[in-house]
């Protein structure tokens, strides 16, 4: 595990090698999930936190006890404002751990992360117990029912969004490398349907096979899948990849990066990733604002690259079938693709207004 960057107040008083020896044990947890980038995400960020915490407080991790996890998860819920901040990537002055305050879902989802944490370590030998073993799992008022996915752009709203990506200045070398980045990366994340974690591959996953071409990828559980790619998505790569002074598709043995930084051959990060599409679809929401589309320009401030991924399944299922929208997603059930069947919904929401009537009278007079 990396350093950690640490807010203005959260100055670690422990002893150096307590703090190293807490960062390797993490690392080793973390290397059992190298094979599941997101998984490892999720994990590392997780634990960043609990050790930022544990340090402030002059604990170390095989100190920890139950009543020390309550107050993490009392902390959770409301961190001071100097630990809190705009998304900013690792080691950035301004980085912060938090946003703000956690919902009670991301709180569970934080201490069920940390949970497994303690169990390697238990298992390990460096803790005597697992202090969240007793911890009863909380309700957080989210249904059993899988629910329609609602957390993606109308196709207006994308119209919108590639207006205002289309109109970036391009009056320079830097400018234009910006533009043309942030095009491939747009029609990747929305044609491809791939994860944030998904784009930090390289141009040797890109293969073609007759006229058909595709992009391999890793996705949850170290699970491989080819997803199609459609001629605009081949486009803006071979425009990005000219002006980076690359072939527009990879030849035999290219380890190019996908996205790479401006005015250099480097990979972008997954958390630049992150930062490029919520800059663009916050311009794009001011754009949409200007224009008095205000219910998109609420939409796109909301945005980020998942939306991606849930808009362009949200368009994709209105005309494919849901088996090729499965693979293309590579979920393990049918049932989760389903959720994006939003046209059926609308069909049938209109349909019961249509056919709705309230009665009147007379209406069941029996003629004499």
């Amino acid at each position: 595990m990396h350093p950690t960057s640490v807010p203005p107040t959260a100055v670690a008083v422990l002893p150096a090698n307590i703090v190293d020896r807490d960062q390797r044990w993490i690392g080793e947890w973390l290397n059992e999930y190298r094979n599941s980038p997101n998984t490892h995400a999720v994990y590392q960020k997780e634990a960043r936190r609990l050790l930022l915490w544990l340090h402030h407080q002059g604990l170390a991790l095989a100190q920890l006890r139950r009543q020390h996890l309550q107050e993490y998860e009392a902390f959770l819920a409301t961190p001071p404002a100097d630990w809190c901040g705009p998304a900013r990537p690792l080691g950035h002055p301004q980085w912060r751990p938090f946003s703000g305050p956690l919902a009670p879902r991301s709180i569970e989802l934080a201490l069920r992360s940390l949970k497994s944490l303690f169990v390697y370590l238990e298992a390990e030998g460096h803790l005597t117990r697992n202090p969240l073993a007793a911890r009863a799992r909380l309700r957080t008022g989210r249904s059993s029912t899988p629910r329609r996915v609602v957390r993606y752009l109308s196709r207006a709203d994308m119209a919108i969004l590639l207006d205002y990506l289309d109109n970036l200045p391009r009056d320079t070398p830097r400018q234009t490398e910006h533009y043309l980045r942030a095009r491939w990366l747009l029609l990747l994340l929305y044609g491809t349907m791939i994860r944030r974690s998904e784009t930090i591959g390289h141009a040797g996953q890109l293969r073609r096979q007759d006229d058909a071409h595709w992009l391999s990828v890793i996705g949850k559980g170290g699970k491989p899948r080819d997803v199609p790619l459609p001629p605009p998505l081949l486009e803006a790569l071979a425009d990005y990849r000219r002006h980076k002074g690359l072939s527009p598709w990879p030849r035999g043995g290219d380890e190019t990066p996908l996205l790479m930084r401006i005015a250099s051959m480097a990979p972008v990060a997954a958390k630049h990733v992150y930062l490029i599409v919520r800059t663009l679809c916050l311009g794009a929401a001011a754009h949409a604002q200007q224009r008095g589309e205000l219910e998109s320009a609420q939409r796109l401030r909301q945005a980020s690259t998942h939306w991606l991924r849930h808009t362009g399944a949200s368009h994709l299922a209105e005309t494919v079938d849901l088996k090729v929208l499965q693979d293309n997603l590579g979920h393990a059930s049918i049932a989760t693709t389903g959720l994006y069947r939003h046209v059926e919904d609308r069909a049938r929401h209109a349909a019961t207004l249509a056919g709705f009537s309230l009665p009147s009278q007379g209406q069941d007079k029996i003629k004499e």
